[in-house]
């Protein structure tokens, strides 16, 4: 398995983790498990995507695109 942790721009913004589930699954990989903190709870929320096998390297400029998407850490 792998996983991408996403910092947003805005974590209200909608359609971030569209864009990115969207880049994934174009690459054929599955997602298992989306983690999201909620903007009105966590000061600094991130994302967490867990997916079935590790997310390649050279899928990160295409995700760093994605509107809203901060930036991106592979786990």
């Amino acid at each position: 398995w792998g996983a991408i942790e996403i910092v947003p721009t805005n974590a209200s913004k909608p359609g971030i983790l569209a864009g990115v589930a969207s880049i994934i699954a174009e690459a054929g990989i599955s997602v298992r498990q989306v983690i999201i903190d909620d903007p009105e709870i966590v000061d600094e929320p991130h994302g967490f995507i867990v997916t079935e096998t590790p997310v390649p390297e050279r899928l990160l400029p295409r995700i760093k695109q994605v509107d809203g998407v901060k930036s991106v850490v592979l786990h």
